[in-house]
């Protein structure tokens, strides 16, 4: 049995780079700035590898190629504040430590869809092939979050 994350602290930054280029596969690698990975370094982890798989893959999805703090999860941007309110109040820093501030999946999905279609400049049968997704599914995400499919130069992208 692996002991938790906590105590292999020198695991965190491969794993954290392994999950971010799992999510980010449309260039090379995602960047970390220094203070995320200090953030990263820093948090206790609970939940172990999980917990930060879905920092990370989250982190990816939302950021613009570089992984910054506000990318992160609340309860990583905080946990040295909440530390400090747990210290002065154990009850108090308990509670704040369980609220999480989740983005619903569906902001996710819409994001990421759109930089897939950035990054194919509007080709949907590229972008579909790069999500792994039906030609006709594309469309109703494109539909369901209300995303542009004009290219840089004003018209509609070929529909390929």
């Amino acid at each position: 049995m692996l002991p938790p994350l906590r105590e292999r602290r020198e695991d965190i930054l491969p794993l954290t780079k392994c999950f971010a280029e799992r999510v980010y596969s449309l260039s090379s690698s995602v960047a970390f700035s220094p203070d995320a990975l200090s953030l990263l370094e820093r948090y206790p982890w609970p939940g172990n590898i999980r917990e930060l798989e879905n920092a990370v893959v989250r982190a990816a999805a939302m950021c613009e190629g570089t992984i910054r703090p506000q990318d992160l999860p609340d309860r990583i941007r905080n946990f040295d504040r909440d530390e400090a309110i747990a210290a002065d109040s154990p009850a108090e820093g308990a509670l704040n430590q369980r609220v999480e501030d989740w983005v619903s999946l569906a902001q996710v999905e819409g994001h990421y869809v759109a930089r897939v279609l950035k990054h194919t400049r509007g080709n949907k049968q590229a972008a579909s092939r790069i999500l792994e997704v039906d030609r006709k599914t594309l469309d109703r995400m494109i539909k369901r979050h209300n995303i542009s499919t004009v290219n840089s130069n004003g018209f509609p992208p070929p529909s390929a």
